[in-house]
C-alpha cells in the first residue's frame, strides 16, 4: 500500500467554472461536500495524479446518487471509473 507521505507532489487541475456550477446548483451539507472531496481525492490517487475536474464531477454525482437525488451534469469521463462516454444514467425510481 502506498504511503501518502511519500507520494510526489502533483498539480490539481479543477475548472473554476465547474466549481462555480456545483456551488450554484448543488444543495449539499458540509458532510456531503467533505465526502465528495475525499472521493475525488481517492479517484485521483487511484489514477496516479492530481485531482481533475472529472474526478470532482464523478464524486459529486456519486454523492447525489447515494442520496437518491439527481444531478443534471453530463456523465463523468474518468477512464476506469463510471460509465462509458455517452452513457445516460437510468431515471431514479
Amino acid at each position: 500500500m502506498a504511503d501518502l507521505a511519500d507520494a510526489p507532489a502533483v498539480g490539481h487541475e479543477i475548472d473554476a467554472g465547474l466549481l462555480s456550477d456545483i456551488a450554484g446548483r448543488c444543495i449539499m451539507t458540509g458532510g456531503q461536500i467533505r465526502n465528495a472531496a475525499l472521493n475525488a481525492s481517492v479517484l485521483a490517487f487511484e489514477d496516479g495524479g492530481g485531482v481533475k475536474s472529472a474526478h470532482v464531477e464523478l464524486a459529486v454525482l456519486r454523492e447525489y446518487r447515494k442520496l437518491g437525488a439527481v444531478w443534471s451534469a453530463a456523465p463523468p469521463r474518468v477512464p476506469g471509473h463510471g460509465r462509458p462516454v455517452g452513457y445516460r444514467w437510468p431515471p431514479l425510481p
